[in-house]
C-alpha cells in the first residue's frame, strides 16, 4: 500500500492507516468469536496496465470456520496501482458484496 492511499466504503474514505486498523480488528473479532479464515480464492481477474499505473479486479472467494460450519463469502474488488520505482503500490481500492 502506498503511503497516500484511500478505501473508499458506504462509511466514506480512509486512510491506510485506517484501512490496516479496521482488517487488523475484524481478525481480531472473527477468533474471539471462534471463527478462523480457512482458505480464499482470486476469482475472474482482470488486469489492465498502463505505463506505471493498473486497474485490477477481482473476485475474493473466502471461506471461513466456525467449529464444523463453514461460511462463505465473495467480494468483488476495484484497485488502482502505480509503479513506484521498482515496486508497485495500491493507491485505492473500492469492495462490494456479490450476491
Amino acid at each position: 500500500m502506498d503511503s497516500t492511499f484511500i478505501e473508499l466504503s458506504p462509511k466514506g474514505l480512509k486512510n491506510k492507516h485506517e484501512v490496516l486498523k479496521t482488517i487488523y480488528q475484524n481478525n481480531i473479532d472473527n477468533q474471539q468469536k471462534n471463527i478462523l479464515l480457512d482458505s480464499f480464492l482470486l476469482e475472474a481477474p482482470v488486469v489492465h496496465v498502463y505505463d506505471k499505473a493498473a486497474v485490477v479486479t477481482f473476485i475474493m472467494h473466502t471461506f471461513r470456520k466456525k467449529m464444523d460450519s463453514v461460511y462463505q463469502r465473495r467480494t468483488r474488488f476495484y484497485d488502482v496501482w502505480v509503479k513506484r520505482g521498482e515496486q508497485w503500490k495500491a493507491v485505492t481500492w473500492q469492495a462490494s458484496p456479490v450476491e
